[in-house]
């Protein structure tokens, strides 16, 4: 669970944009797979809002237990070196090093099919890394055609700008991967649902004054809820 959890977040946050943009994605969630129907799955989080402004950037997950006790992420551009986990369960703000995460053996190779997601004509491209000394596959979507007024921003690992065009503003659309956890095989999918570009209210990035705040080191467990 922790894992899986864990991977949805790195392709959300560890690589987040350079420049400004404002605005809102929200991305469905879904598990299928052989272990696709496991009422433990009940717990998971079903989707994930992304809230854009020129100076943060807040990730939100929801639809089960586990979301709700996780609590939000914020980043500022100002402090591009932490992130700002919030945890309402137990009115804690976790204080971590916003480190990029180590990849290599980096490669991409262009599918052949196209589908319709979310109204956009979107091309498939097979990528592949190593991370932790472990090996991921994803399955991902970019618009195929520069989408005029698109935010100009990944939600994925820097490395895949190259697969979404960034300079030419593609659009990132849905992302797949196949995940073994919690003696289940799923395979995870988020799929673009619902986007705008409409300016943000600043006080959504705002981080609670009355929380209390731990510093936490790379790795360390934090304990969530009550």
């Amino acid at each position: 669970m922790k894992k899986i959890y864990t991977l949805l977040l790195l392709f959300c946050v560890f690589s987040l944009p350079l420049f400004s943009a404002n605005g809102y994605l929200r991305y469905s969630i879904r598990y299928s797979g052989p272990d696709g129907n496991n009422p433990r799955l009940l717990i998971y989080p079903t989707q994930v809002e992304l809230f854009l402004s020129d100076d943060a950037i807040l990730v939100r997950t929801s639809g089960g237990v586990l979301a709700s006790f996780f609590g939000d992420l914020v980043w500022y551009r100002a402090k591009s070196d932490s992130l700002y986990r919030v945890s309402h369960g137990n009115s804690t703000i976790f204080i971590q090093s916003n480190r990029k995460p180590a990849v290599k053996d980096f490669s991409v190779q262009k599918g052949k099919s196209r589908s319709k997601i979310a109204g956009y004509e979107g091309n498939e491209y097979k990528v592949s890394c190593t991370r932790n000394d472990s090996t991921i596959h994803w399955r991902v979507w970019s618009a195929a055609e520069p989408v005029p007024g698109t935010l100009p921003f990944s939600v994925f690992p820097e490395q895949l700008s190259l697969v979404f065009r960034q300079d030419a503003q593609a659009l990132p659309l849905k992302l797949e991967y196949e995940e073994y956890a919690q003696q289940m095989h799923l395979t995870v999918t988020l799929t673009l649902e619902e986007e705008s570009r409409k300016k943000q209210d600043k006080s959504i990035f705002d981080l609670p004054s009355d929380y209390k705040r731990k510093h936490t080191k790379p790795g360390e467990r934090i304990q969530i809820g009550h």
